[in-house]
């Protein structure tokens, strides 16, 4: 575990927990992540709009993989993303994970799906299931155990393509990824898929 501490010359109070305060930079200045999608989501909106534009003007980036500009998050628009949510998000979200950042953002209509995706895939962090199931139970009153039960139902519930060897896709998704084109024609269901990379 890694702990940081911060201080100021006075006592700390309510207020300066309080998103938007002027001690709220200096809490996470630290770890800078980016805007909070739940707590700070209009900030992390005209984030993602910036990076848009940025993407569209060339800015470096621009053709990467949509994955790795997620997961690395060197923009700070993707806070609390990491490699996982980055796949499981473009899972949800029915874009290629190796579609570069230029592409998603051309197109004001597939940018409108992938930011109104973004926000729907980032409220489930807050949902009463999630929060039941993973924030909830601990096995042991020890605050820094191991807690072996919300790591089982965050990996079994929440975690849904990442390193997946078979995975079950709800019918509207299957739908959406029918209707964009996105399966291999050739693929005959129940048969294997292999992938190799050729160097």
């Amino acid at each position: 575990m890694h702990m940081h501490v911060t201080s100021i010359n006075r006592p700390w109070t309510q207020q300066d927990l309080d998103i938007g305060s002027p001690e709220w930079p200096i809490i996470w200045s630290t770890f800078p992540d980016g805007a909070d999608w739940f707590l700070e989501k209009d900030v992390a909106l005209n984030a993602l709009e910036k990076w848009r534009h940025d993407m569209c003007t060339g800015a470096p980036g621009h053709s990467k993989p949509i994955v790795d500009v997620i997961a690395e998050n060197g923009n700070h628009v993707f806070g609390r993303f990491g490699r996982h949510l980055a796949n499981d998000f473009l899972y949800y979200a029915a874009n290629f994970p190796g579609a570069p950042c230029s592409w998603v953002c051309s197109d004001d209509a597939c940018f409108s799906h992938f930011t109104s995706r973004i926000v729907s895939y980032t409220q489930i962090w807050q949902s009463a299931d999630f929060l039941k199931r993973c924030g909830m139970s601990t096995n042991s009153s020890n605050p820094f155990a191991f807690n072996t039960t919300s790591d089982r139902n965050y990996t079994a519930g929440f975690i849904w393509v990442f390193r997946k060897a078979f995975v079950k896709i709800p019918q509207d998704l299957y739908n959406q990824y029918l209707r964009e084109g996105l399966f291999n024609p050739t693929h005959k269901i129940g048969g294997l898929i292999f992938l190799f990379c050729l160097s």
